[in-house]
């Protein structure tokens, strides 16, 4: 189901449109508070009324695509970045039947089918019938086809696209998206790919990035998840900072706040930003001298050392061993 975080990011994007949060979450129990300070899913019957409050003040029906068109792999976290860097279609699509629900609340469900001339992705969505439905699937859409161009450009070619439901007032822009025979009224929601084959290598891959986001998506997916609380928002903003030196300026900038107010919401957690970052630090270094082959100047530079002499320093102070006895001792065979 929706996670909270994803009704916020709603909420962000109805403001710039000139609307406030209690307009959108009118009548469906929730304020932006609730929705900030407590770990939730949504009801059907509470998403529902939001997208309906949504479509109502704009007045646009096609508000899922425009919706889904702007979303970046940022705003879909480990999970989207996991998506961008992948070496593989099929590895992109792995990634979220495996992860996009928990990490990133979708209720969009993905199945393959493939065929000698093309392969083709079954989507259904865990809601009923009508305009919730025709806003998630929409949303998805536009994120399908905006992803395909960021990764691949104009070389994505669709064999049709065929949707389960009756042809909107805006038909036009399923034809305008996906470039193809678009056929309503079928009896399943498909979309059919000709190229890139599911197993061709695409442009954006990163192998050295992709079993990092891959094995940090696992982790969180196994994990009790607050995504709502500004510790998790380090955390994240420290993933998605792999290859920079993080810093609490830069994070600050990217959740449009003052440093100072970050770390007022930091110490209202009990946390500090240095300490989650020597905590992350730590973790990423110890699990993936267990499970990968990456050296210890890797590491420190996907944890932003400029040099390795400080890493190591850290790490012997973390476990009391250095990186290659800990290596030594728990790394893969």
């Amino acid at each position: 189901m929706l996670r909270a975080s994803k009704i916020l990011q709603y909420l962000s994007f109805m403001e710039n449109q000139g609307f406030d949060a209690d307009q959108v979450l009118a009548r469906s129990g929730l304020s932006p508070n609730k929705l900030r300070q407590t770990k939730m899913d949504l009801s059907y019957a509470q998403l529902q009324t939001i997208i309906q409050n949504m479509i109502s003040l704009t007045g646009n029906t096609a508000l899922g695509f425009e919706i889904g068109s702007r979303l970046s792999p940022s705003d879909m976290g480990a999970v989207g970045h996991g998506m961008l860097v992948a070496p593989t279609f099929r590895q992109t699509i792995q990634i979220w039947r495996a992860y996009a629900p928990t990490l990133f609340g979708s209720v969009i469900q993905l199945s393959l089918a493939e065929e000698e001339q093309l392969w083709r992705m079954y989507v259904t969505a865990t809601l009923p019938a009508g305009v919730c439905y025709q806003f998630c699937l929409e949303e998805y859409l536009a994120l399908v086809a905006s992803m395909g161009e960021r990764i691949l450009g104009d070389s994505v070619s669709y064999g049709e696209l065929q949707i389960q439901y009756a042809a909107p007032p805006h038909r036009a822009d399923y034809q305008k998206l996906f470039r193809c025979p678009v056929r309503f009224d079928c009896a399943r929601t498909c979309i059919s790919v000709r190229h890139p084959k599911l197993d061709d290598t695409i442009q954006t891959r990163d192998e050295y990035l992709f079993p990092i986001y891959q094995h940090y998506c696992a982790r969180q997916s196994n994990t009790v998840i607050d995504e709502s609380s500004q510790a998790f928002g380090v955390h994240s903003y420290l993933l998605k900072s792999l290859g920079n030196p993080p810093d609490l300026v830069h994070m600050a900038e990217g959740e449009e706040c003052s440093p100072s107010t970050l770390r007022r919401r930091l110490k209202a957690e009990g946390v500090n930003f240095r300490k989650l970052r020597n905590e992350f630090r730590q973790d990423f270094a110890k699990e993936y001298l267990k499970t990968t082959t990456l050296s210890a100047k890797e590491i420190a530079y996907l944890l932003g050392y400029r040099d390795t002499k400080p890493f190591l320093r850290a790490f012997k102070r973390w476990t009391g061993m250095s990186v290659g006895q800990y290596s030594k001792t728990f790394g893969p065979d």
